[in-house]
């Protein structure tokens, strides 16, 4: 399995070289996002074919969460876009970068929420979700769950954006939960 994991490209976020280190549009958020994963794909080409791609998405796709432009928690992030043109170009971002990977191998969807978008997020994987129903090259997982885990082979990948819980207590909620569903079955 080939992992493309993007973190943090804060779509919607609009900031000028001046008062950032760098400046930030839409238009360079999608051009970094689609050069990453033909990057990764090129660079992982050396290795064969792969089974399937996961690729968790979410972790701060979205810069902010709602109408009044605040994080989940209420933070406001001053934008110079209004949400729904953040929200309706982020979803046919979110699209043309499962297609761009569905071409190469089934995809995995992990929605992973993060603490400037959790609802935002889920909004778009439920919209993935729908959107490739009835493709068998591509699973999406949009459970509300804040962290996921993905099992390949024997290995147990955990995924969470980092502000709902210290790498200890996740590790240990993936040994339980796994270990449990195991006996289980």
């Amino acid at each position: 399995a080939l992992e493309v994991s993007i973190m943090d490209p804060h779509y919607g976020m609009q900031c000028y070289k001046g008062e950032s280190d760098h400046s930030w549009s839409m238009a360079e958020c999608e051009k970094l996002c689609m050069w990453s994963i033909d990057a990764l794909l090129a660079r992982a080409a050396q290795y064969g074919t792969f089974d399937e791609i996961v690729m968790p998405f979410g972790n701060d796709f979205m810069h902010h969460d709602n109408l009044q432009n605040t994080t989940t928690k209420g933070t406001f992030q001053s934008e110079a876009l209004s949400y729904p043109t953040a929200l309706e170009n982020a979803v046919r971002l979110a699209l043309t970068m499962v297609q761009r990977l569905a071409a190469v191998a089934p995809v995995r969807v992990i929605v992973v929420p993060g603490n400037h978008d959790q609802l935002s997020v889920n909004a778009i994987g439920m919209v993935l979700n729908a959107y490739f129903r009835n493709d068998p090259n591509v699973t999406v997982d949009c459970g509300i769950s804040p962290y996921k885990f993905y099992r390949f082979g024997t290995n147990l990948i955990g995924f969470d954006h980092g502000h709902h819980i210290n790498v200890i207590r996740l590790a240990a909620i993936m040994a339980h939960e796994r270990m449990t569903l195991m006996q289980i079955s």
